[in-house]
């Protein structure tokens, strides 16, 4: 089955990460500046320990191109706090944090 991708997210410099073996690689990658695209609302799964692991880099970038929930992790981080929750230890965030609008699943507003 092809994936549907959106022209916008769709240039050579980008790798989608499907497996969970290429999920875990990306955590050995140590001098690479990275962006990382996500869906959601980083509460749960493997876009956490991603954020764990390269939050304090101020050469990598987190793009979230979606909404996100208040009192979410992605909330607060497109929110650009200074300092989130991970695992319960406070991380501070030196790392980039770009929001891109209009890509979410959301609607935008009640139609009647």
């Amino acid at each position: 089955m092809l994936e549907a991708r959106h022209p916008a997210l769709d240039f050579k410099m980008l790798t989608y990460v499907k497996s969970v073996d290429e999920s875990k690689a990306l955590n050995n990658i140590k001098e690479a500046d990275g962006h990382y695209l996500r869906f959601g609302h980083a509460e749960t799964g493997r876009i956490v320990h991603h954020i764990r692991n390269n939050i304090d880099n101020p050469k990598n970038t987190i793009c979230i191109v979606s909404w996100q929930a208040p009192n979410t992790m992605g909330r607060r981080l497109a929110d650009r706090e200074p300092q989130v929750n991970i695992f319960g230890e406070t991380h501070k965030r030196k790392c980039d944090v770009a929001t891109i609008g209009g890509l979410s699943g959301h609607a935008g507003r009640i139609c009647s």
